[in-house]
């Protein structure tokens, strides 16, 4: 066998390997699995990650101090354009907040509630973006863990 064909075979095995692995521990349960909650997609994920978080200085808008948006009404947060293919934003409002933006490398419209006190990221692609943050009044925090 010729090194390609070894390096192939290697990695037929960890394929079905991973898949016998994926079947044995699935649940039994009738309900449609979340991948997304399996071991094996966890640990992958925590060992490549996920896309990097817009830093604060990539971030501007008329309501933003230091790393809180304080929201009467409406305010538009603007993303700078990056390198980065995806980045990421980190919201969390204490309160009720709508959320309009655009779809990452894409035109379509992407509308969000966000509950108060939950975290959410939202993708951006390089060319940057602007989000639209709706509420009566509230303070959203931007970035962090």
């Amino acid at each position: 066998m010729t090194r390609g064909q070894k390096l192939l075979a290697v990695v037929a095995v960890v394929i079905i390997a991973l898949y016998v692995t994926g079947a044995a521990t699935q649940n039994r349960s009738t309900a449609p699995a979340d991948p997304s909650q399996h071991g094996l997609v966890k640990a992958l994920g925590g060992l490549f990650g996920g896309p990097p978080q817009a830093r604060l200085d990539e971030l501007a808008a008329p309501c933003l101090s230091g790393d809180r948006l304080s929201i009467k009404d409406s305010c538009v947060l603007t993303v700078a354009s990056s390198d980065e293919d995806i980045r990421e934003v980190r919201l969390k409002p204490d309160r009720v907040v709508s959320l309009k933006t655009r779809a990452p490398r894409g035109d379509s419209p992407v509308e969000e509630t966000l509950e108060g006190g939950s975290t959410v990221d939202v993708a951006v692609d390089g060319d940057g973006v602007e989000i639209r943050l709706v509420c009566k009044e509230c303070t959203v925090i931007v970035g962090g863990e």
